[in-house]
């Protein structure tokens, strides 16, 4: 159980908390926003720039040097993990500091390369039917990052089997359970975890799951009060203003919803989700010039520079030509690599940058299969309207009646999608 006030590191979106570690002594864990807090970070591919008109790269062995990490960052898990050698055979505490100090670096970068180093710190742990209980949380979270929804959910299931009051272990299954559509069951964790945890993860944990089952306004409101306590630490509330940003959008509060983006920027200006987060409410308010200046220096996060693209093209901005084939050759990467994580963004992508409807909704459709944000719902709803296969729209739109998700967009697609 958590007796003390939650930690925070630098980013928004997992605020730390300090919970008992298994084998003795403590542990500075992570506690994780729902996922669909997480949208923007998870979007990302490459983080560096590509030149527009280079050809896709393969290496010709598997021992080539792409490219090397900033000096910085390169050693932060050795650093972390007390200098220890990087190929020294790793207990289960040296494996889950190194883990977690790529996690971080990863959840504040949105590198994927770092989850792979993440992966690579667990060693031999990977790969074992019975980890201890801690690896098991942190492989779920790596397999989680990855969209590896169903392998996550095995494992932390695993892990609460072993440790029924693993707090971190319960939100992170809430938020999976709420990604893929499955509130009763996200709803029971966060009840479970009103006596394990300070009340903002509960109350986020419960408002992130009621913002998008017809109740955005009474989660607001149940937000809103929490947030009022003294002593909410910066980082926490950025993390939890950016969820009251989203249920303004929800609840089709526009303003609302673009002073709580902006107060988190404020706050925490290196908060990619809130940046994102702005960027599409601009986007839906056609305030194209704010936009490409809110995102200008953000082109090597895909997700914000998709959206980057996407205004430019408004304005027939003289960037257009090299950011949409710098888009292509980043998707086109990714599918080499068989990454199927952003079939979401990938779907904008070539629906409103390509005017490809037909591929966006077979990428679209093929994404809400696998998760049911409201963004997976949009662009599902918009891709079935621009390809002129309103059928194809089904599933959708059975799930946003059995849900009551509340959203203006989806609403607006709905009419014109039913007879």
């Amino acid at each position: 159980m958590v007796t003390e006030p939650p930690r925070r590191s630098s980013l928004r979106s997992p605020p730390y908390s300090v919970m008992h570690f298994k084998w003795g002594g403590r542990r500075t864990w992570l506690l994780v926003a729902p996922l669909l807090l997480l949208g923007v970070a998870a979007a990302v591919t490459l983080l560096r720039p590509a030149p527009a008109n280079a050809d896709v790269y393969v290496p010709k062995t598997d021992a080539e040097v792409l490219e090397t990490l900033p000096g910085p960052v390169a050693n932060t898990w050795l650093q972390t993990a007390a200098q220890a050698s990087s190929s020294a055979p790793l207990d289960a505490d040296a494996a889950v500091l190194r883990a977690r100090a790529e996690l971080t670096l990863y959840q504040e970068s949105a590198d994927p390369r770092y989850l792979g180093r993440a992966e690579a710190a667990l060693g031999n742990f990977w790969d074992e039917a019975s980890p201890p209980e801690p690896i098991l949380v942190l492989r779920a979270r790596i397999r989680q990052s990855n969209h590896d929804f169903l392998v996550a959910l095995a494992d932390l299931d695993q892990a609460l089997t072993l440790s029924p009051n693993d707090a971190q272990a319960l939100l992170d299954r809430a938020s999976i359970q709420t990604v893929l559509g499955r509130y009763d069951a996200a709803r029971r964790d966060c009840q479970t975890l009103e006596t394990l945890t300070a009340p903002l993860y509960v109350v986020v944990c419960r408002a992130a799951i009621a913002g998008v089952t017809g109740s955005a306004a009474a989660a607001a409101a149940e937000l809103s009060q929490v947030l009022s306590a003294p002593r909410v630490e910066v980082e926490d509330r950025c993390w939890a203003e950016s969820l009251q940003g989203e249920l303004a959008t929800r609840l089709g509060q526009s303003a609302q919803a673009e002073a709580h983006f902006r107060g988190v920027l404020a706050a925490c200006p290196n908060d990619s989700y809130a940046r994102g987060a702005l960027a599409d409410l601009l986007l839906d308010l056609q305030r194209y010039p704010e936009l490409i200046s809110l995102l200008a220096d953000s082109t090597r996060q895909d997700a914000l520079l998709l959206r980057l693209t996407i205004a430019e093209r408004q304005l027939r901005s003289p960037n257009f030509d090299s950011h949409l084939k710098d888009l292509e050759q980043r998707f086109e990467e990714a599918r080499l690599r068989g990454n199927q994580v952003h079939r979401r963004e990938e779907a904008r992508f070539e629906l409103s940058l390509k005017d490809a409807p037909a591929r966006a909704l077979a990428l679209a459709t093929a994404n809400f299969r696998v998760q049911r944000e409201p963004a997976d719902v949009r662009i599902a709803l918009e891709s079935a309207l621009a390809a002129g296969h309103p059928e194809s729209a089904r599933d959708v739109i059975a799930f946003v009646s059995a849900s009551k998700l509340e959203d203006p967009h989806v609403a607006a697609l709905l009419g014109r999608l039913r007879p």
